[in-house]
C-alpha cells in the first residue's frame, strides 16, 4: 500500500532553511534546534512516520531480521513510531514491537553502525532533532553522527541494504528525512447516547445489573453537556458490583484492534480505582476480563487493545455484549461515573 492512499502529507517544519542542498554541514557548527511547536503538537498524541531520501519509508523489523531497522517502499504498521519527548530536549521513538529505536555508540566498520531496537532506553536511545526547514530534518545520535539512510549499490550490499545507519558526522542529503502525518484507522461506533436514551433511534439495547443479594444499586440517566450533547451518568452505591451493559447483537469485532470510549468520573464523588470490562460470546459462556484504571474527573479517551481479550474467547465472532462493571473489592463503595463515545476502532488494514 503506498503512502497517499493513507492520506498523509508531509509536514514542513517552520524553523528555517539551514543549508543549501548539496552542502555539507559538519555537526560542531550546526545548531540544534529545540523541537519544533508543529512536531509537538502532534507528538503529544500521535505517532510519526519517516520518509527517506530515497523515497522510502523507516520501518522496524522484527527479530528475525535482528531487530534491526530498514527502508521499505510500502508504509506498514511497523512503520509508525511513538515520539517520547525528554526534559533535556531529546527525543525517543518507541517502535510497533515497544522497542527503543538506539543508534551505536562506536563502530570499526559501516556494519557496526546499524541503528537497532532495544528493550530499554538509554542515552543512545535518545536523539538531537535538527531542523532544516523546507529540507526536512536530521536525528543526531549520541555519538555525535546523523542517521543516514543507506541505499543498495557498492557500500550498501548484503544486510546494509537500504539499511539505517549513524556513522556520519555531516549532513547530505542521504541524512534529511521528512515526517509525516499518521494514517487513523476508522472508527465505528457503537453508541455516542446523542439519542438520550430513545431506542426508536438507535436502536442499541442497553442497561445496568448490581449484587441483589447484597442491595447494590446503580442508576443510569442522560445529561446533556455543552459541545458534547447527551452522556451516560452511572451513580452507584454498592458493597461488591454494579454495571452497565450493551448488547452488541452478535458482532464480529474481528476487523477491529481497540475498544474505545471516554470517561470521566464526577468531581464531587468518587471514581473508581479501576473499571472491569467484559466481552462476552456464545450466550455468555465465554467471557474474557480486561481492568483498566486511571479515570480522573477531567474527560479523557480511553483505548483497549482488543486482542487482550482474546484468551477466554474462542473468536471474535458473535460477540454479544460489552460490559463495564464497577467493583467495590469488599468495601461499601460510591460513585458518578460519566461515559461517551463508545466506538471500536478499526484494525490497519481494515480501512
Amino acid at each position: 500500500m503506498k503512502h497517499t492512499s493513507f492520506n498523509a502529507r508531509t509536514l514542513v517544519l517552520l524553523v528555517g532553511l539551514l543549508a543549501s542542498v548539496g552542502c555539507g554541514i559538519s555537526a560542531a557548527n550546526l545548531m540544534a534546534t529545540a523541537v519544533p511547536p508543529t512536531l509537538t503538537a502532534i507528538a503529544a498524541t500521535q505517532k510519526l512516520a519517516l520518509m527517506s531520501f530515497h523515497g522510502r519509508y523507516v520501518t522496524a523489523k522484527g527479530g528475525g531480521s535482528d531487530w534491526v531497522l530498514r527502508q521499505e517502499p510500502e508504509l506498514s504498521e511497523c512503520g509508525w513510531f511513538t515520539p517520547h519527548h525528554h526534559a533535556n530536549g531529546k527525543i525517543a521513538l518507541v517502535t510497533c514491537y515497544g522497542k527503543y529505536v538506539t543508534a551505536p555508540k562506536t563502530g570499526a566498520t559501516r556494519s557496526d553502525w546499524m541503528l537497532r531496537q532495544e528493550t530499554e532506553p538509554d542515552g543512545c536511545g535518545e536523539f538531537v532533532l535538527h531542523n532544516l526547514g523546507r529540507d526536512g530534518f536530521a536525528l543526531e545520535t549520541c555519538a555525535g553522527n546523523f542517521l543516514t539512510a543507506g541505499a543498495e549499490g557498492p557500500g550498501w550490499e548484503g544486510k546494509l541494504a537500504w539499511s539505517i545507519v549513524g556513522e556520519t558526522d555531516t549532513i547530505k542529503e542521504w541524512e534529511r528525512f521528512r515526517l509525516l502525518e499518521p494514517y487513523i484507522p476508522p472508527l465505528s461506533v457503537i453508541t455516542n447516547f446523542d439519542s438520550c436514551g430513545e431506542p426508536t433511534k438507535r436502536g442499541r439495547e442497553m442497561g445496568t445489573a448490581y449484587d441483589r443479594k447484597s442491595g447494590d444499586t446503580i442508576v443510569g440517566s442522560y445529561v446533556q453537556e455543552a459541545e458534547r450533547g447527551c452522556i451516560s451518568r452511572l451513580e452507584y452505591d454498592m458493597v461488591f458490583w454494579s454495571g452497565f451493559w450493551i448488547r452488541l447483537g452478535e458482532a464480529d469485532l474481528s476487523p477491529y484492534s481497540q475498544l474505545v470510549f471516554d470517561i470521566k468520573g464526577d468531581s464531587q464523588e468518587n471514581a473508581p480505582g479501576r473499571i472491569k470490562i467484559e466481552l462476552k460470546r456464545a450466550g455468555g459462556q465465554e467471557v474474557s476480563i480486561l481492568y483498566t484504571s486511571g479515570v480522573t474527573t477531567d474527560w479523557q479517551t480511553m483505548r483497549v487493545s482488543l486482542g487482550d481479550f482474546a484468551g477466554s474467547l474462542s473468536s471474535f465472532t458473535d460477540i454479544e455484549e460489552l460490559v463495564f462493571v464497577f467493583e467495590a473489592n469488599g468495601s461499601r463503595k460510591t460513585g458518578v461515573i460519566y461515559l461517551d463515545n463508545i466506538a471500536l476502532q478499526r484494525a490497519w488494514g481494515n480501512q
